[in-house]
Formats: C-alpha cells, structure tokens, sequence
C-alpha cells in the first residue's frame, strides 16, 4: 500500500481552523490520531481483530493471497447486506440468516452437498460473464490504441492504431503483435480474449466459442442493459471503465464458473477419448497382422 504523506503543520493549522477534525471519531483537534479513540472503536467493530489477524497471516503468507480479495469482497458485501437488512429489505434479511447457515453449517444441520450445489450451480450466465470480460478487456486495452481518425466521434467497430507515446511493456508489445490493418477496438479484443481461453485450456480442441460467439456475447449484454433497471445495474455491481469516447464503457461484476465447468467437462472427457484412440490403434495393429 503507498504511505499516506506526512502533513506539514501549516496544513494541519489550516484544517484545524477550518474545524475539519471537530468532532472526529478517532482524531485529535489538530489532526493527530488519538490512539485510544482508535483503539476502542477497532475493539467495538464486529470482527475487526479477526479480520487484523486474517490480514497478518495473508502478509505472512500463512494463506492463500487470493483469499485477501475473497474477504474484501464479503466483508464489503456483507455490511451492504446489513445495512439493507435494517432498511427492512426483505432479500437481504433472508441472506443474513442464509450466510449464518454458511458459517456455522453444524449447527443449523447444513449437508455438505447442499453448500457444494450452492457453490457449483448458480453463476453468472456463460452469454453475460464472457460479454462483461470482453467489455472490461476493451476498456484496459484502451490505454494503449488510439482512434485510426481522430476527427470523428468514436466507437469500439472503428479502427484503431497502437500508440507510441506508451511506455514499452510486454502487454503493449503484445498489443502490437496482435494488431493488423483495419483491426478495431472490439476485434483487438476478441482476438485476445480467444488466445486466452485457448491458453487457459478453455476452448482446447472445442472451438464451439468462436468471433461469432463473442459478438453474440456481446448483443447479449446491449440487451440486458437495456431491459435491467438502475437498481438491477447497481446491485450487479456496475463498474465504468477507460474510453476512447465521450461514452464511458461500463461492465457489471461476474463469476466465472463457466470456465470451471468446461474444463470440468474436458478432464471428464479425456480418458474417454483416450480410450477410443487407443481402441482405434489396436484395431489398426490388428489389421496389419492379417
């Protein structure tokens, strides 16, 4: 994390007379912490020291790092979660009791087998998961292209060139590999996203999700924009990217379970064909011995 920059005194004063600190939970007159304010609110938050601890072990690598993003997505969850709760929402009451279940499944006789169905059963649409990546790999990729004419309102199907003025990397040497006359933001995309399911053993010898697919993927997400409302949008968990545009580029949080279950599908499938090829030698060898 970057240190926080030490404050001169004249900003403190400044601050100070401006009454910015009066009145602060865990900060003195003048801008110093008072350790014991700091220290009983840390004591009165629920799970906090847990939570102080969690963070130790993950910086000792005592547990997996991807824990760290695991836990500041459901502790952020859940105090949305709580708070809706008070508001008297109704789905986020029944999530409450649903999460106390989770985490103490002996006590409330959960089987395992219904939080593995939980877990592999429910996940964000395969057509609305890959549109959203897509959508989130233009915007990333738009730091290092430029639009190909620069005199006209732009958009992703618009060409595009590969800019000089970035530093060298090997994302932006990548950039430039997979650039081609007339590629647009959207193709540039695709062509990335496609050699990265097949370098992830996603799409490997099964080329069902192809250009076609993703474009599809992509009107698929147009449409759901376009029908969901403002509180759907939010609760998906909007998130508004880097443009070319005027026009922002927006995607919504997604799990990926999609890919969890093709390469399930694959590992399934493999002793199998590993079977038939080996059948189909033997009955080759048989054949030349008569």
């Amino acid at each position: 994390m970057p240190r926080a920059k030490k404050k001169s005194r004249a900003t403190i004063k400044r601050k100070n007379e401006a009454g910015q600190y009066d009145g602060h939970a865990y900060l003195n007159t003048d801008g110093t912490v008072d350790g014991e304010k700091l220290l009983e609110i840390v004591r009165n938050a629920p799970g906090a020291f847990s939570l102080i601890l969690l963070n130790a072990m993950i910086e000792g690598n005592d547990v997996a790092p991807e824990y760290h993003d695991a836990a500041v997505e459901i502790v952020e969850g859940l105090s949305d979660v709580i708070i809706m709760a008070t508001c008297g929402d109704e789905r986020a009451k029944s999530q409450i009791k649903a999460i106390e279940k989770l985490v103490k499944p002996d006590k409330f006789e959960l089987p395992l087998s219904k939080i593995k169905e939980l877990v592999e059963r429910y996940e964000t649409s395969p057509q609305l998961a890959r549109g959203w990546e897509l959508l989130r790999l233009m915007s990333c990729l738009s730091y290092f292209v430029e639009p190909l004419q620069k005199d006209r309102p732009f958009s992703s199907d618009q060409p595009i060139l590969v800019r000089t003025d970035v530093e060298e990397s090997d994302l932006v040497k990548a950039v430039r590999d997979r650039w081609k006359p007339n590629t647009t933001l959207q193709s540039l995309a695709i062509r990335t996203y496609l050699e990265h399911l097949q370098r992830e053993g996603i799409t490997d010898g099964d080329e069902t999700i192809t250009e076609r697919t993703l474009k599809r993927d992509l009107a698929r997400v147009r449409e759901w924009e376009q029908r969901a409302n403002e509180d759907e949008k939010i609760n998906r968990g909007r998130v508004q990217g880097h443009s070319l545009s005027d026009s922002p580029i927006f995607w919504c949080h997604f799990s990926e379970g999609w890919k969890t279950r093709r390469r399930n599908r694959a590992a399934s499938k493999a002793p199998e064909q590993k079977k038939k090829g080996q059948t189909g030698r033997h009955v080759k060898e048989a054949e030349k011995s008569t």
